[in-house]
């Protein structure tokens, strides 16, 4: 893994134009020695993990890893943190309650992968689905959301670029 990390989320139905820029602002981001850690869904998951050239600079998390992580240390407490932010927890089949633990992993880390610099994302909707779920937890733990829905995208990139001196 390099130097910093940071996660890359999204909705599923992200628009094209937006997909690119993902890409390209990952590929940029790796430039600047940060770790890709995301989901793998389509979409918003999949332009950040293709932007990143190097499989080494990229931790994607998936379904199947929530089965070999059940039972390790650690599991326990991110599957809490997973059921405290989803304001509907027992309605969700043990499949998507996986995947919101999976949410948790991407943005909170574990003992091998440091917990993200920030989170990059298109979420047009914060209230509802997996990456507002993830948002809730980052924000819990005050990491910085920089999210490409809420107004113009490239104003969006800039405050980021600024915040974690990446302009060059």
């Amino acid at each position: 893994m390099s130097g910093l990390t940071y996660a890359g989320i999204g909705n599923r139905d992200t628009p094209t134009h937006i997909l690119s820029l993902i890409k390209r602002t990952a590929t940029r981001l790796e430039a600047h020695n940060f770790t890709l850690l995301s989901g793998g869904a389509q979409g918003a998951d999949s332009a950040f993990a293709s932007g990143v050239l190097l499989q080494c600079n990229k931790r994607i998390w998936t379904p199947a890893d929530m089965i070999r992580m059940e039972g390790e240390g650690g599991y326990e407490l991110h599957r809490q943190v997973a059921e405290f932010h989803h304001p509907a927890w027992w309605r969700l089949s043990s499949y998507i309650q996986q995947l919101m633990v999976r949410n948790v992993y991407i943005v909170r880390g574990t003992n091998y992968w440091s917990a993200p610099s920030f989170v990059l994302c298109y979420a047009k909707n914060e209230s509802r689905g997996g990456t507002s779920h993830s948002l809730r937890v980052a924000r819990a733990v005050n990491i910085p959301v920089y999210n490409l829905a809420k107004g113009d995208p490239i104003k969006v990139l800039e405050q980021l670029a600024l915040d974690f001196n990446l302009r060059r």
